[in-house]
């Protein structure tokens, strides 16, 4: 996950055959919409790369259309309009729209920005494939003290996210 610039400035071709190189399987190049794709796609092909898109509450319609068509490997939702930590998290809007998505994007959707909580992750578990956490994750991460700590404060945040999903998960089999 990154920006154009950065890419642009290394050199397609290079950065492309440096991530696959180091692992990688796609791009989420957040300043590089869907229209742009034409001129990346060849080059992320060569590399066996998927290219990763954006959607927010204010994508348009026509833009859902697009990566509709074009998706690859997933796309990354962004709950809400705003910045990355705060507190505007309002799951029946972002469940609908998730909804809507689903219906017009046939590759797996991963939603973020803004899930801090358990109940969170396990509301947005009924529409997405994926629940991403950042921002929480780091806030627990830089209180520590040490590596061990780190790890202990990790594992006690996740912990209770990840039962809350499989837990939500099950219950739409069941």
């Amino acid at each position: 996950m990154g920006y154009l610039n950065p890419v642009e400035y290394y050199g397609w071709e290079r950065f492309a055959a440096n991530a696959k190189a180091a692992g990688v399987d796609g791009l989420l190049i957040v300043d590089c919409p869907p229209e742009e794709a034409d001129s990346v796609r060849p080059v992320l092909a060569r590399h066996a790369l998927d290219q990763i898109f954006l959607a927010s509450p204010t994508t348009t319609d026509a833009r859902i259309v697009t990566m509709g068509e074009l998706a690859q490997g997933y796309v990354y939702y962004v709950s809400f309009a705003g910045i990355t930590g705060a507190d505007l998290l309002v799951m029946a809007d972002v469940g609908a729209r998730l909804d809507a998505l689903r219906r017009q994007i046939r590759v797996p959707i991963a939603v973020g920005f803004g899930v801090k909580t358990a109940a969170q992750a396990a509301a947005l578990a009924a529409h997405a494939d994926a629940v991403v956490v950042g921002s929480a994750l780091v806030e627990q991460l830089a209180a520590a003290t040490s590596l061990t700590d780190a790890q202990q404060r990790a594992r006690e945040f996740l912990q209770p996210l990840r039962h809350a999903v499989d837990a939500a998960r099950s219950t739409e089999t069941a």
